[in-house]
């Protein structure tokens, strides 16, 4: 780093990952490279060699006590930063504001929030297909308590990588979900036990479709006061996830949209998979004139979204399977996400009251 060419490009080169990425890991970079350039230069870690050795004939104790006080200096910066990367992991005001208490289904020591009438649950719900139990967010509409209603459900899948809580700090569902009909939400944990990124499929080594599809669809049904209807909508893998479980013979749901998905079985959760086991979970070799109607969403700028998206349709058109096709400005990020999640509740609830 002696280099002050290669010192810029270094810099450039982070710099460019948050034009084109927008992902937090971006802004952690950022923060880590600031804090070694800065540590580098106070602690003299990249002069030459000769230059340590001249360095350390000279150095006497009241030098080391100066370089032991600016040690500290890199320390702070670093404590900074990190904290500005966590608030900016955590949920937002509102839902963070979580209590330990109990919910609707029993569960002991849950976490709930009310956010805006509506109310945040953080629990965890058994899965027998892949043992043990799961998290998922559960978020009831404004009223729920105080009224016998039943209500449609979305189940909502995030991103590789991702987790549940990208519906709240990414998406802000609770804002969003306050502008729609009311709907119960439902924001399971995607990752395998075996293999973490499983795209929310069964694959020969878990059987992850079947924990966040029927097994949290009965739990649901069994503990909400649900109507009957689902929908799923999904965020690029979580796009796949959703015509994925609506295709699983044994999974009910009536529809789906996806943002900026694709519709064939991919690595690394397919990873080793024979042909077999990838075709079986490829939603676009399974369409039917029967299955969910469903909504492609793709951002003008992610070509490989479109192209997915205008395959996926032709496959549903082929075989007279009820479908949408809208293309929103923007790349293959939350600003599209966000822009696209409104559509996406009105599609999946149209009807479902």
């Amino acid at each position: 780093m002696r280099d002050r060419r290669l010192t810029i490009g270094a810099v450039l080169f982070v710099l460019s990952g948050l034009v084109v990425h927008h992902e937090l890991a971006d802004w952690e970079h950022l923060c880590a490279f600031t804090v070694g350039l800065v540590a580098g230069r106070l602690l003299d870690r990249w002069h030459p060699v000769r230059d340590r050795r001249r360095a350390r004939a000279d150095v006497d104790h009241t030098a080391a006590s100066r370089r032991a006080a600016l040690a500290v200096v890199p320390g702070l910066l670093l404590a900074s930063c990190l904290g500005w990367v966590g608030a900016s992991r955590a949920l937002p005001a509102t839902p963070a504001a979580v209590t330990r208490g109990s919910d609707p289904s029993g569960t002991a020591d849950a976490a709930s929030a009310a956010i805006g009438g509506a109310h945040l649950l953080d629990v965890r719900y058994p899965t027998p297909s892949t043992g043990g139990d799961r998290r998922v967010l559960v978020l009831l509409p404004a009223g729920y308590d105080s009224s016998t209603d039943r209500y449609p459900v979305v189940e909502i899948l995030h991103g590789r990588p991702g987790a549940p809580d990208d519906a709240f700090t990414g998406l802000d569902l609770p804002s969003i979900a306050a502008g729609t009909a009311p709907f119960i939400a439902v924001v399971p944990d995607g990752h395998g036990p075996v293999v973490s990124d499983g795209d929310f499929a069964d694959t020969s080594k878990q059987r992850l479709g079947a924990a966040v599809g029927e097994d949290l669809q009965r739990w649901v049904d069994a503990t909400y006061r649900t109507n009957g209807h689902w929908g799923v909508m999904g965020l690029s893998a979580g796009g796949y996830g959703a015509a994925y479980l609506a295709d699983r013979p044994t999974m009910h749901v009536d529809a789906v949209c996806s943002l900026g998905g694709y519709f064939s079985a991919e690595d690394p959760a397919f990873a080793g998979e024979t042909q077999t086991v990838r075709d079986a979970a490829s939603p676009v070799q399974h369409v039917a004139a029967d299955g969910a109607r469903t909504l492609l969403l793709a951002a003008r700028d992610d070509h490989e979204a479109v192209d997915e998206a205008h395959r996926y349709a032709a496959a549903m058109a082929a075989v007279g399977q009820v479908h949408d096709v809208q293309l929103l400005d923007g790349g293959h990020d939350w600003d599209f996400f966000r822009a696209g999640t409104p559509t996406c509740l009105a599609y999946l609830l149209a009807g479902a009251s």
